[in-house]
């Protein structure tokens, strides 16, 4: 159903003992989890893709997608929609990402909604842009957080996509319909309290709670974006994974790890 153009989607062999799966993308950061293992899509963040897998308890496979500015919107899309499709179907599968990876998944999730495809059965969306809007209380207080600035968010859309698509679902996924965003599966939420993104992550979880979705946000205070790519040698990113763990857990129905 989808394209699977050069360079095409890798995967690296990861052991399938343990009871789910996952799957990494770069920065964008896809991840799917399954009742065999989680499939996290990540290219380049070995400390976070480690950093989420121990909490979930699971292997990481990380494929490859195309990247902008030499292949904008939607090319990076369609090889995470290639690389989901390619996942086997005797799994059950989630999915991550971590900020553009964030927008990644949920655009992925409303592509497939649109095709009437199958779902994957939870999302973890850590650090997250869901939209193309500049002019939030955090991206006016936060603009110029080390880093990561508005005026730097600003280029990396500019290179990604142009103005004219911003509006489309699978660039901006808040501005997704009520229909498709109530028919979304359970959801995990995160954000950093000194990100210029935090108001992306709070105003799509509103949404979500006025259309009676019960999804988990969780809130870090203190740190900024990009925070959970120093690993577990951070505190506070310690603690996000293992937030993130154990909402997984509960999404999911898994049980809770018991001390030895």
């Amino acid at each position: 159903m989808w394209p699977n153009p050069e360079p095409s989607c890798t995967t690296t062999s990861q052991p399938f003992g343990s009871s789910r799966m996952t799957i990494t993308v770069q920065t964008p950061f896809f991840m799917s989890m399954a009742a065999d293992g989680v499939c996290v899509l990540q290219q380049r963040m070995p400390r976070l893709r480690e950093g989420l897998r121990l909490p979930v308890d699971a292997p990481c496979w990380p494929p490859s997608y195309r990247l902008a500015p030499e292949n904008p919107w939607p090319a990076g899309l369609e090889d995470v929609l290639s690389a989901f499709s390619a996942c086997p179907e005797e799994r059950i599968w989630s999915m991550a990402g971590d900020s553009a990876g964030a927008n990644l998944a949920m655009a992925a999730m409303l592509k497939l909604l649109e095709h009437e495809a199958p779902l994957p059965v939870s999302v973890l969306l850590l650090q997250g842009v869901y939209n193309a809007d500049f002019e939030t209380e955090s991206y006016l207080r936060y603009s110029g957080v080390p880093g990561f600035s508005r005026e730097k968010m600003m280029r990396f859309w500019d290179r990604y996509v142009p103005v004219s698509n911003r509006s489309h679902f699978s660039v901006s996924p808040f501005l997704a319909s009520d229909t498709m965003l109530s028919a979304l599966p359970p959801m995990y939420f995160n954000a950093s309290s000194l990100d210029p993104l935090l108001c992306d992550a709070e105003r799509l979880v509103a949404r979500l709670h006025s259309l009676g979705r019960d999804g988990i946000y969780h809130q870090i205070e203190g740190v900024i974006h990009g925070f959970m790519r120093m690993g577990t040698s951070l505190p506070e990113a310690r603690d996000a994974f293992e937030h993130a763990g154990t909402a997984f857990r509960a999404i999911t129905g898994e049980p809770e790890e018991t001390p030895q």
